[in-house]
């Protein structure tokens, strides 16, 4: 079975946390796939900007 599930995460001293429960099993194997937020990928843009 396939199932996809989203959810925001924080990384902290070398390991990933989940904002919110997950379903999962202890020893679970997952895929996960990571993004940064928006602001993190415009920052430099944005003070490249403001230095002008």
């Amino acid at each position: 079975m396939n199932m996809a599930t989203r959810t925001k995460a924080i990384y902290e001293e070398g390991i990933l946390k989940p904002l919110e429960k997950l379903d999962l099993k202890e020893g679970e194997e997952v895929e996960i796939e990571l993004k940064k937020s928006i602001t993190e990928r415009t920052f430099g843009i944005i003070q490249l900007l403001f230095l002008q």
